[in-house]
């Protein structure tokens, strides 16, 4: 499991993420507190929870973000080669004498952002043949929706999209998944009749103004 770039990023309309996030800053003594944030883990958004950290007197100390554990850490050594730096910080005499801002700030449109999703159904079982209606309520203008649709097979494909957009076989069958009939509060996904690989399906859709 990796972390996928560096995620706090602002935009002329205002943050993507508050741009508070993981903030680390001085706790008193040899303490230092980080504020909570969110990463992006494959395909998904993590949160990460606010804390603390005890440092070292007399040391020059970084605290960054860990690729493996997708946790807040810290070393006197250097940055990790799979990390996201997060702040220096130099003690000495029992107290903090500085602490440098290392986070990567990135100005970006937000429609190029991909966010955590407006709507989200989770996994949900669809039979063979059916035609399943979703009620996301998400309002406004379809045409501002980003659609995803992924299927599961546990035990056998996993997550996938084979055949997504349907396999249409000449003898009349359906294989696969798609979907269809968006609206600004509902979208369907159809199943094939034939299909083998797409019992759970999941719709997520990014709404942009």
């Amino acid at each position: 499991m990796a972390i996928q770039g560096q995620y706090f990023m602002t935009s002329e309309t205002g943050p993507l993420f508050p741009v508070e996030s993981f903030l680390v800053e001085d706790d008193g003594g040899l303490d230092v507190q980080y504020n909570p944030g969110i990463v992006r883990v494959g395909v998904d958004c993590v949160t990460i929870a606010g804390g603390t950290l005890a440092l070292g007197d007399n040391t020059t100390t970084y605290v960054y973000i860990d690729y493996d554990t997708v946790t807040v850490m810290s070393n006197t050594s250097g940055w990790p080669t799979d990390s996201i730096p997060l702040a220096e910080v130099v003690t000495s005499a029992g107290d903090i004498t500085s602490i440098e801002d290392e986070r990567t700030f990135i100005e970006l449109d937000p429609k190029h952002v991909l966010n955590p999703p407006s709507y989200d159904s989770g996994w949900v079982t669809i039979a063979l043949d059916e035609t399943k209606t979703f009620t996301h309520s998400l309002g406004g203008d379809a045409d501002d929706y980003l659609v995803d649709v992924s299927a599961r097979l546990t035990g056998g494909a996993g997550v996938n999209q084979i055949n997504f957009g349907s396999n249409h076989i000449p003898d009349g069958r359906i294989m696969g998944y798609y979907w269809m009939e968006l609206t600004s509060s509902i979208i369907k996904v159809l199943r094939g009749l034939e299909d083998s690989t797409a019992p759970e399906v999941r719709v997520r859709i990014w709404k942009y103004s």
